[in-house]
């Protein structure tokens, strides 16, 4: 009985990481895909975290990813020269200059007119905060 609970949580948390890789390779970026993707990780971390339940060490620290991961959120930030913003976002969407063009897409298998202003802001913004995280240290 015991097997059989662990096969199937083995399932489940490696269904719902899939799920979740898959949602982030679909090039059209929606709220429910969003939506799709948080439940995915949540499941998968869930079901890791009964996998590891009996190594207290392990437990603590799957338990602890979301609170590392969003240490990012709460630490307190420097100042962004807005010049050096403008230069990394048009040059995000010159590198997108090849990209086909696909209604709703947001990724390098397609893009639309209003995905790209859309991913090139997104990806400058996470870019600017890894880099002012990388320069606290």
């Amino acid at each position: 009985m015991e097997t059989a609970r662990i096969k199937i949580l083995i399932f489940v948390s490696l269904g719902s990481l899939t799920g979740a890789w898959g949602v982030l390779l679909h090039p059209i970026n929606s709220t429910r895909l969003n939506c799709v993707f948080l439940l995915c990780v949540m499941i998968g971390w869930l079901g890791i975290f009964s996998l590891l339940r009996r190594y207290r060490f392990l437990s603590f620290l799957i338990m602890m990813l979301p609170v590392l991961g969003s240490m990012f959120l709460i630490l307190p930030s420097s100042d962004i020269d807005s010049e050096e913003l403008r230069r990394n976002y048009i040059r995000r969407t010159i590198e997108f200059d090849e990209t086909k063009y696909r209604w709703g897409g947001e990724n390098a298998l397609g893009i639309d007119c209003s995905g790209l202003p859309r991913r090139a802001f997104r990806d400058l913004c996470l870019n600017t905060a890894s880099e002012i995280l990388v320069a606290k240290r």
